[in-house]
């Protein structure tokens, strides 16, 4: 059966609160599958940044809702663009302290798009190499030099491949500071095939048990012919 199979996890670590939040979703269109992944980190050093987290993926769930098949890539990057400025200006607002990264991917008759901003990450992995696919937002001193909240005109980094036979993991920053590249390929290669939960779970136990405090949020997506 085509389509995708996917979880998430996100898990309070040793931080007060969970600045993070996820959402994905699988829809049926006449012409397939259509699939939505979004792993948003509120930016720690915001106040309110669990508001700026939580906003950007509960207007892209709705924006999944409202949207039709035309121009899909294009729409997101747009909505993502929108949220952009609607955090700026909920912020100025309410008097909030509020900014997020965002990872999103779009999957659709074969196909991915990505729209991104800030340190989280997405991976591909086709079972023999794992591909960073998004770039860190982040200065030589490690500070976020783009993000969701901050500055407005914003620019996104914007993709588009082939999904076909290939896995996606979208991840905070939590899952992988601590695991090395090698480490993370190497837990992905293991799994192919096997239940998503799984690999969701050895990956966030490694990360804490390497000494991790961040909070750790992440989706995995398997395509069903791969399972």
């Amino acid at each position: 059966m085509d389509g995708w199979y996917g979880c998430g996890l996100s898990l309070q670590n040793a931080r007060p609160s969970n600045m993070d939040s996820i959402f994905w979703k699988e829809q049926r269109l006449p012409e397939g599958p259509l699939l939505l992944a979004v792993v948003c980190d509120g930016v720690g050093s915001t106040r309110d940044g669990a508001f700026a987290s939580r906003y950007a993926t509960g207007a892209l769930a709705a924006w999944l809702e409202e949207t039709d098949s035309s121009r899909l890539g294009l729409s997101l990057r747009d909505r993502v663009l929108g949220i952009n400025r609607e955090v700026i200006s909920a912020a100025r607002d309410g008097r909030l302290d509020a900014a997020t990264t965002l990872s999103a991917l779009l999957i659709t008759k074969g196909r991915y798009v990505l729209v991104h901003v800030g340190d989280s990450r997405i991976y591909q992995c086709d079972g023999a190499e794992l591909r960073q696919l998004t770039r860190d937002d982040l200065s030589g001193a490690g500070r976020l030099t783009a993000c969701i909240g901050r500055w407005d005109p914003l620019t996104v980094q914007y993709e588009e491949g082939e999904a076909d036979g290939k896995s996606f993991l979208l991840c905070t920053d939590g899952l992988y500071k601590r695991i090395e590249k090698e480490d993370l390929q190497r837990e992905m290669e293991q799994n192919q095939g096997k239940r998503a939960e799984r690999v969701l779970g050895r990956l966030a136990r490694r990360a804490v048990d390497l000494g991790e405090t961040d909070n750790i949020s992440a989706i995995l997506l398997q395509s069903r012919k791969m399972r």
